[in-house]
């Protein structure tokens, strides 16, 4: 029986198995982890832990990138960065947007999601700057929490809204 084919019908049937300090360990739902089942992950036990620990190692946490003084642009980077050059400051690839939320809104829960969304995608934080010889170069500021400013158009009549 291929490996594959053998997780699959333990995925099927509920049976979890995870790494627990290098070792297998099984979780299933009761009367589902019968013997004669037991039998055969103790007979694939060697695949399943080689399986399950490059697993591991590739879902492993992302680690920020170190830098050096400023990171240089990438070529689309340049090409934006020549396009506002050349259209002096356009807005164009500027996306504005409003949003209309209804119910109730957990304001600390989504200023704390916008804040790791800006934490983790340094894209987000960036911004180019020339140096003295005008070549372009990021500017990558530093996470800080993030407040969304709201307006509460609810006191308004529906036409003003």
């Amino acid at each position: 029986m291929a490996l594959m084919q053998f997780m699959k019908e333990l995925a099927q049937a509920r049976v979890k198995l995870t790494l627990d300090n290098g070792a297998l360990s099984v979780s299933a739902p009761k009367g589902v982890a019968t013997p004669a089942l037991m039998a055969k992950i103790k007979e694939h036990k060697a695949a399943l832990l080689e399986f399950l620990q490059q697993s591991e190692r590739k879902n492993q946490a992302i680690t920020v990138a170190e830098r050096g003084q400023h990171p240089a642009l990438s070529f689309a980077q340049q090409r934006l960065w020549l396009l506002d050059k050349i259209n002096g400051g356009s807005t164009q690839y500027n996306m504005p947007a409003a949003l209309a939320l209804d119910g109730a809104l957990n304001e600390a829960a989504l200023n704390q999601a916008l804040s790791r969304i800006l934490e983790r995608h340094e894209s987000l934080r960036t911004r180019f700057a020339q140096d003295g010889d005008g070549q372009p170069f990021q500017l990558i500021a530093t996470a800080r929490p993030f407040k969304l400013a709201l307006t509460d158009l609810s006191t308004l009549s529906p036409a003003m809204r």
